[in-house]
């Protein structure tokens, strides 16, 4: 828990969290996840419904940090396409987090998951099934 704590309260890194909304494009969320995974975070799960980001680390740490946005109503009919339209328009810096994350409900994602190792993104539905894979290798910064 240490981890985490320290993570958390980190001014650098706590300005980002609560600044989500300044991300504009998958560019400034990957120097994110990078300053995040230089502090020893290995993945980091959103939900979209309430904003909050469960923080894993090293050795089993873990962490949650409460969102700072208004709650959505996630669509209980998912929508694939809808999932990859807001996902390109995110990478293209057409919209904020803000709005990617309320596009994502739109299109019934749960949340999603950022796996800093394998360097992976996964969507997922209320019912945990995989909506859509990226490799951040491949996500145009």
């Amino acid at each position: 828990m240490v981890f985490c704590l320290q993570i958390l309260n980190d001014n650098m890194i706590t300005r980002k969290i609560k600044s989500q909304a300044a991300i504009s494009s998958i560019g400034d969320l990957m120097k994110y996840v990078e300053a995040l995974k230089a502090k020893g975070l290995t993945r980091c799960d959103f939900i979209v419904e309430n904003g909050r980001t469960k923080l894993y680390g090293m050795a089993g740490y873990s962490g949650l940090n409460d969102g700072t946005y208004d709650a959505v109503q996630v669509a209980q009919a998912t929508s694939v396409s809808k999932l990859k339209m807001a996902f390109m328009n995110f990478r293209a810096g057409q919209n904020n987090f803000r709005e990617f994350r309320r596009r994502l409900a739109e299109a019934g994602v749960s949340n999603w998951v950022m796996n800093l190792k394998e360097k992976t993104c996964v969507f997922y539905d209320y019912f945990g099934i995989r909506m859509l894979d990226d490799t951040m290798n491949n996500s145009r910064r």
